[in-house]
């Protein structure tokens, strides 16, 4: 079913509150160096929609790259992209082929077109930004995925490592 929503009924949506009665379990997709959580999502205001959030992050990239979305009756109505890596297309989601540089936001009901946000914020902050706008709250809090951690050595002393 085409999700079929005015503005001002999005609007709405946006700011009622919404739940998520479980904790996101991340797990290994097919490549080993990305995690994906999907979850239900519940609106009371708009028990008519079938709601999920999902989130995929790649474990070992610094800086830290991941998605967060907001699908209603399997369609994108909410996403954020952060720090996507090299300049990229998305022609299953955009308006036109045409490059995308840096982390974006995809709304409804225009969600082919990127609104850039290019704003340094860690990966905490850009889930509560996410969540915030959604009017999202995940009971017993949201647990990170483990990203990796960069080995680093530092020679103090001066001599090899």
């Amino acid at each position: 079913m085409t999700l079929t929503l005015t503005e001002d009924e999005f609007i709405e949506f946006l700011k009622s509150p919404k739940f998520v009665e479980k904790p996101l379990k991340y797990q290994q997709k097919n490549n080993a160096s990305y995690q994906m959580a999907q979850t239900l999502v519940r609106c009371p205001d708009f028990p008519e929609l079938n709601l999920r959030m999902i989130s995929q992050y790649h474990i070992s990239r610094n800086p830290r790259k991941f998605s967060i979305l907001l699908l209603a009756n399997n369609e994108r109505i909410f996403a954020i992209d952060v720090n996507p890596g090299t300049t990229h297309t998305n022609p299953n989601t955009l308006k036109t082929v045409r490059v995308v540089r840096g982390s974006h936001w995809q709304i409804y009901p225009d969600v082919k077109t990127a609104i850039p946000n290019n704003i340094d914020r860690t990966h905490q902050q850009w889930v509560a930004d996410f969540l915030r706008q959604c009017s999202i709250q995940i009971e017993g809090g949201y647990t990170a995925p483990v990203f990796e951690v960069e080995n680093l050595q530092l020679d103090l002393l001066g001599g090899e490592a």
